[in-house]
């Protein structure tokens, strides 16, 4: 019997498998639900078709492995040793290893996907109170049914029929955007640390890519590129203080909460430049003297604002301060963060590879006046 052929006609079953799921992904006549139902079913029928490829392949391997040793040899396929039992990367050799899209040296062999907890420790953005954090699994965008505009009710007499009003409603769709980072180090380097070299280096990915997405979350462009931050057209409303004032004041602060407060919002996290935080936490009641406005400093007086968390973050631009009711800001997770490890890739130079990957769709505000983005003269 030849293994091998059976092991490819049973990966290509799963190739066909794949189109199939990929055509019930995006048939948009199917509920959600449907959706997922059929997606489980392939999933399925790929997972058994994948461990019957798998074993095609380890009964090949150890007939030819038995031949080789009962001839007095030691070598495989190739002129390469091979070990008895077949490894993942022996495996891979079915689905073109040298090419990234087919599956090749980029398949890790250690994943982990439960770091988005520590993703939200570590960004300024994603710890405010309230955010609407969607996960979305279908569909290449993120789409936020919204409503723009309605009839008012009117007075109707007794008896008489009420009139019809209307809804508007729009549904604006936020592209995913991936952010990734890839670094390796030398097997040298790993073994002989004196610390755990593979948590440090998932802690730093995770890191770095908090403090780029939280950077994007308050000043990105927008585009299929970039998320729309808050900063961005139609997600705040602009305060501009005069020009001589070139700090942002607890009156103003307290201003822009009364305006939030006016349209029936609950402000809940304040955002601050480095700058204005250090101004916020050091006023004084008499300017150079004089109790702290913001409390006692033995009582950590740096933690809140008008009751709500006072976040500071590198990520705002100078002299900027941001009010906000974070229940009305929408920020999508199209895939959580992933970190993986490989150790095919820079294979010739014994070195291991190390990436974290993230896909985010947003941001996306009700109504701009939900945020209040208030920024102090220049001078």
């Amino acid at each position: 019997m030849d293994f091998h052929a059976m092991a490819t006609a049973a990966l290509e079953k799963r190739a066909a498998v794949y189109e199939q799921r990929s055509a019930v992904m995006a048939d948009e006549s199917l509920t959600d639900t449907d959706k997922r139902s059929r997606v489980e079913a392939f999933d399925a029928d790929m997972r058994a078709l994948e461990v019957e490829a798998r074993g095609h392949l380890e009964v090949q391997e150890l007939n030819e492995r038995a031949a080789l040793l009962a001839a007095g040899g030691g070598r495989g396929r190739n002129g390469e040793w091979r070990s008895l039992v077949p490894t993942d990367r022996e495996y891979r050799a079915l689905i073109a290893e040298g090419t990234p899209a087919a599956g090749g040296y980029a398949v890790p062999t250690k994943v982990s996907e439960q770091w988005i907890d520590k993703l939200r420790a570590q960004s300024t953005f994603m710890r405010a109170p309230g955010l609407n954090i969607i996960r979305f699994q279908y569909g290449n965008k993120l789409v936020i049914p919204q409503l723009t505009a309605s009839t008012d009710p009117t007075v109707v007499g007794e008896g008489n029929a009420i009139p019809e009003g209307s809804l508007t409603f729009a549904g604006p769709a936020l592209d995913p955007v991936k952010y990734a980072a890839l670094y390796r180090a030398s097997n040298e380097m790993v073994d002989d640390a004196s610390i755990d070299v593979e948590d440090l280096v998932g802690q730093t990915l995770v890191r770095d890519i908090a403090n780029v997405v939280d950077k994007d979350a308050f000043q990105g462009a927008g585009g299929v590129n970039a998320l729309a931050g808050l900063t961005a057209a139609g997600n705040s409303t602009a305060v501009n203080l005069s020009a001589g004032v070139t700090a942002v004041r607890w009156d103003d602060i307290i201003d822009a909460y009364g305006s939030i407060a006016a349209i029936g919002g609950t402000p809940s996290v304040v955002w601050a430049s480095v700058d204005m935080w250090k101004a916020l936490v050091k006023a004084r009641e008499n300017g150079t003297n004089g109790g702290y406005l913001a409390g006692s400093v033995t009582n950590d007086p740096a933690r809140a604002a008008m009751g709500l968390p006072l976040l500071p973050t590198a990520n705002l631009p100078v002299r900027t301060v941001i009010v906000a009711d974070a229940s009305r800001v929408f920020f999508g997770i199209r895939k959580d963060i992933r970190l993986a490890q490989s150790e095919s890739w820079k294979f010739d130079s014994d070195s291991i590879g190390y990436r974290a990957t993230i896909r985010v769709a947003g941001i996306r505000v009700a109504e701009p006046t939900s945020v209040q983005r208030i920024v102090a003269a220049a001078a």
